[in-house]
């Protein structure tokens, strides 16, 4: 079993700035504010090439504040869990009381520690550094993770003080990256936790609770899944800070790299404006969907019946999405929520052969030609297919240009119908043929010339 290694502090010491150049990538939120981390982030942590488990913490407090004080147990919970821990002290301030209540904590624990002196290359740090020393620490380790100093000798003190057995494996290319995304409150963390079957990610019933997106791996169905929980995503005008700016920035981020997409829905406050926009979104990118209508729990068949007619006639510009009714509290259809996307994701990446997808063409255009457009009809001549991620062909003809986007919906409708892609964006491309000899001058044989002459003559 991979070690685990926790990185623990006060807030905006650099947790997250640590835990990202570790892993040499940016998983976890960073910016200049206090307290911007609340859930824990999970990682693989690879030193000489073995392995180990690196867990960023929200910032320990002592507050009154129902939410900080559930990062607070959030992050002290890790002592049940870690082998190692980091602790992460910011050198440009005194220790303060704050300090001293983590030490205290961690040394009651028994657990082995490193203590990081992190900001050592401001100069505020020099008259500091002594206090530290003078706690009795041994092997204090000095960095700026900001410069990137300290860094291999943190890693060769973990190697030194708990030495992992665990060869690294290698990263699959069958792993399929699902996204939770949803407006703020939606219940996606509910939800993430629900599959994990453990709080992996801070619930709270007030909106905007979890600010990081939070992945952690799953295996469902004989599939290896790499789960994803984001923050919700606000409009524009609903951006009240920095801090909300970085949280929209980050979840559209994940949207990018993920496989697909499970998009939740709070039946209890009905489909709004800002979730059309974020499906929307999620269309636009290309990622297959799933729709989880959740907290449905507690309605009747006939409140079911009203809300799904309300879905179909709002998202009838995106017919072909499923819509199933969830709870994630209760943990009812959750997986079977997830298998569904799993079917729809391996369905867009089957290999389709371009004499199959030349033959759907021809059945279209047999059943239903383009209408006419000036004195001729656009002729489609073959097709193509472009890529599965996200799923695009490409058709050639004539006059392309005069297809109207009723004809090319109609397309999209067929192909999906065809090829088993509900659930999945499709994008029609056109590439009108060009004609070899438009800029090539007719030059006429002296045979001609005396022809066209006879011709005017008359």
């Amino acid at each position: 079993m991979k070690p685990i290694i926790t990185i623990l502090g006060k807030p905006n010491v650099g947790k997250s700035s640590l835990f990202n150049a570790l892993i040499g990538n940016n998983e976890s939120l960073v910016a200049n504010i206090e307290g911007l981390t609340r859930d824990k982030q999970y990682a693989n942590l690879i030193i000489n090439n073995k392995s180990y488990v690196l867990v960023d913490t929200g910032g320990i407090g002592l507050t009154d504040n129902e939410i900080d004080f559930a990062v607070t147990k959030s992050s002290l919970s890790s002592f049940e869990e870690s082998d190692l821990i980091i602790v992460l002290f910011d050198s440009s301030t005194n220790l303060s009381n704050l300090d001293a209540e983590i030490l205290s904590s961690i040394r009651k624990a028994s657990i082995p520690f490193i203590p990081v002196l992190n900001k050592c290359d401001l100069k505020e740090s020099e008259n500091n550094k002594d206090l530290y020393y003078k706690e009795g620490f041994q092997n204090i380790i000095e960095i700026s993770v900001t410069k990137g100093q300290g860094i291999r000798s943190l890693e060769k003190q973990i190697e030194k003080i708990f030495p992992s057995n665990e060869e690294a494996e290698e990263v699959s290319q069958d792993k399929l990256r699902i996204g939770i995304i949803g407006k703020p409150n939606a219940g996606k963390s509910t939800f993430f936790n629900e599959l994990l079957q453990a709080e992996r990610s801070l619930v709270d019933k007030s909106a905007g609770t979890t600010r990081d997106s939070i992945s952690h791996k799953l295996d469902l169905n004989k599939a290896e899944i790499i789960l994803t929980d984001t923050a919700g995503i606000k409009r524009k005008s609903k951006l009240n800070n920095q801090i909300d700016s970085l949280i929209t920035k980050e979840s559209i981020n994940t949207l990018k790299k993920v496989d697909g997409v499970v998009f939740l829905i709070d039946v209890l406050q009905s489909i709004s404006d800002q979730d059309l926009q974020i499906i929307s979104l999620c269309l636009t990118s290309g990622k297959p969907i799933v729709i989880g209508l959740n907290k449905s729990e507690n309605l009747s068949k006939t409140d079911k019946l009203s809300f799904k007619k309300e879905i179909n006639r709002r998202l009838s510009f995106a017919n072909h999405l499923e819509s199933k009714f969830i709870s994630a509290k209760k943990n009812i259809g959750t997986k079977s929520l997830v298998r569904g996307l799993i079917k729809i994701i391996k369905n867009s990446r089957n290999k389709i052969s371009k004499k199959e997808l030349n033959e759907i063409l021809e059945k279209i255009v047999e059943r239903n030609p383009p209408p006419i457009s000036g004195r001729f009809r656009p002729n489609l001549k073959f097709v193509q297919l472009v890529s599965n991620r996200p799923f695009s062909v490409l058709i050639h003809g004539n006059k392309l240009k005069d297809i109207s986007s009723t004809y090319t919906k109609y397309i999209e409708k067929q192909f999906r119908k065809e090829l088993d892609l509900k659930g999945i964006p499709i994008k029609i491309l056109y590439k009108t043929d060009d004609n070899p000899f438009k800029n090539k001058k007719n030059k006429l044989t002296e045979r001609q010339f005396k022809k066209r002459a006879r011709i005017r003559r008359r």
